[in-house]
C-alpha cells in the first residue's frame, strides 16, 4: 500500500565532500539517478537486495536509517560490515523507495568508462570493477551493464525514522500508540514502606508489550505513563519486534508484595531481558546468550531519556554485555560512568547490582511532582 504523498529526492547538500571522495577508487557509493519515492503511512520491514559494490552507508541513507541500526538488524560487523551482491538485507523504515534496477547499454564511439559512467551519472570505477568485471578496454556496441539506484533523500524532504542515536532523542515519524491514563493513581511513601492511592492497572498494549500477571501491575499515573512512552520510543528507535514482558508493579493498594523488598508503592518495575534472535518467545533468558543485549541496552537507554528514572537494578554478572552493548551503541566510557555501575563497584551510577536480577531488570521510577505524599527513597 502507498502513499500519504511522493516524494522527488534529490543530493543532500552535505554530501558534496563525500561526493569529491567517491573518485578515489573502491571508496564509495556513484552518483546515482532521481527516482520517485513515497512515505508509507507506518513504518514496516522491507528487504533490500544488495547491489555489486555498495555499501552499509548508503543503504542506510537511502531508507533514511542509522547506520548503526542497520547493522544491527543484520547481525553485521562494526567494523567490517561485509556485503555480497544479491544479499538482501532487512530495513524497518517508512520510506517506500524503488529497487535498483539493472539495464544494459551499448557503448558509443569513442566511448571510455569515464565517458559512459558520466553519460548514465553513476561512479566509473565501480561501472568498470564490479558491474562489468573482466571486460577490458571499451568497443563502439559493447554491451555493458548499468544499476540505476534511487537518489538518498534530503533532510528537507523527509523526517529520518530510524536515523538519530537514540541518546539524541529520536522520535519515530509513525509513534506506536500509547493509552492516556488519568492523573488520579498516586505513589505516597517510599517503595519500600509505601502504598498505592487508587493504583491504575498497566493498560493492555499488544503493540508495546505483554503483562504477566495483571493482578500484580498496578502503578502510580506518573509510572504508568511513563513505562508506556519510554518502550513507545525504543520499540520505535530500535526497530526490534519481539515480545517486551512486563513482570511485577505493585498490588493494587500496594503494600506488602512478597517476595519483594519494595514494588510497595507503585513505582518499582520489573521487565524481563529482551530475547535474542532464535530463542523461542516465551523463554526465560536464565543464560547470558539467551539475551539481546543490544536491544536490551537500547530499552534501558530509552527508559533512562524519560529523564524520571532514579535507580536500575541488574546483576552484576549482566552489566559487563549490557556495557559492550552500549559502547557499540556509540557510548563512551565517561557518558557510561554516571549511569553503569560497572566495572567499578559501589558507587552513586543509576544501573546498580542487586542479586537475582538476572533475568530481568527492576527500574525504579522517582516520584511526580505533583505527589505530595510520596518519597523518592
Amino acid at each position: 500500500m502507498r502513499s500519504l504523498h511522493s516524494l522527488k529526492f534529490g543530493v543532500l547538500p552535505g554530501l558534496l565532500v563525500s561526493w569529491l571522495l567517491w573518485a578515489v577508487p573502491g571508496q564509495a557509493m556513484p552518483p546515482t539517478s532521481s527516482v520517485d519515492a513515497a512515505m508509507l503511512e507506518r513504518a514496516r520491514w522491507i528487504k533490500h537486495r544488495v547491489v555489486p559494490g555498495e555499501r552499509v552507508e548508503e543503504i542506510a541513507e537511502r531508507y533514511a536509517v542509522a547506520t548503526r541500526q542497520l547493522l544491527k538488524w543484520n547481525r553485521l560487523d562494526e567494523k567490517r560490515p561485509r556485503l555480497r551482491a544479491g544479499q538482501r538485507l532487512r530495513v524497518f523504515t517508512r520510506l517506500d523507495v524503488p529497487p535498483a534496477e539493472r539495464i544494459k547499454v551499448r557503448a558509443e564511439k569513442g566511448d571510455s568508462w569515464a565517458l559512459l559512467a558520466k553519460r548514465h551519472d553513476v561512479d566509473a570505477f565501480r561501472l568498470q570493477k564490479y558491474w562489468n568485471r573482466g571486460h577490458g578496454r571499451l568497443r563502439a556496441g559493447d554491451e555493458v551493464v548499468v544499476w540505476v539506484q534511487p537518489k538518498p533523500p534530503t533532510s528537507e524532504e523527509v523526517t529520518p525514522v530510524l536515523g538519530a542515536e537514540i541518546r539524541d532523542g529520536a522520535s519515530a515519524a509513525t509513534p506506536l500508540p500509547v493509552v492516556e491514563v488519568p492523573s488520579t493513581a498516586h505513589s505516597v511513601g517510599s517503595c519500600s514502606r509505601g502504598r498505592l492511592r487508587g493504583g491504575i492497572q498497566l493498560p493492555r498494549n499488544d503493540a508495546l508489550y505483554i503483562v504477566r500477571d495483571p493482578a500484580q501491575s498496578y502503578g502510580s499515573s506518573h509510572t504508568i505513563d511513563l513505562l508506556q512512552r519510554g518502550i513507545a520510543k525504543f520499540r520505535a528507535v530500535s526497530g526490534f519486534d519481539r515480545q517486551i514482558v512486563i513482570g511485577d508493579i505493585s498490588r493494587r493498594r500496594g503494600g506488602r508484595f512478597r517476595p519483594h523488598r519494595s514494588h510497595r508503592s507503585g513505582r518499582d518495575v520489573d521487565i524481563r531481558l529482551p530475547l535474542a534472535r532464535g530463542v523461542p518467545e516465551g523463554t526465560v533468558p536464565t543464560r547470558i546468550d539467551d539475551v539481546d543485549w543490544d536491544a536490551s541496552w537500547a530499552l534501558i537507554k530509552a527508559l533512562l531519556d524519560t529523564g524520571k528514572v532514579q535507580f536500575i537494578f541488574l546483576s552484576r554478572s549482566r552489566q559487563r554485555p549490557l556495557q559492550r552493548a552500549a559502547k557499540r551503541a556509540g557510548m563512551g566510557d565517561e557518558e557510561l560512568a554516571p549511569l553503569l555501575e560497572y566495572p567499578s563497584r559501589g558507587g552513586r551510577a543509576v544501573i546498580r547490582h542487586a542479586g537475582g536480577h538476572t533475568k530481568h531488570f527492576h527500574v525504579r521510577f522517582a516520584c511526580a511532582g505533583y505527589e505530595t505524599l510520596c518519597r523518592d527513597m
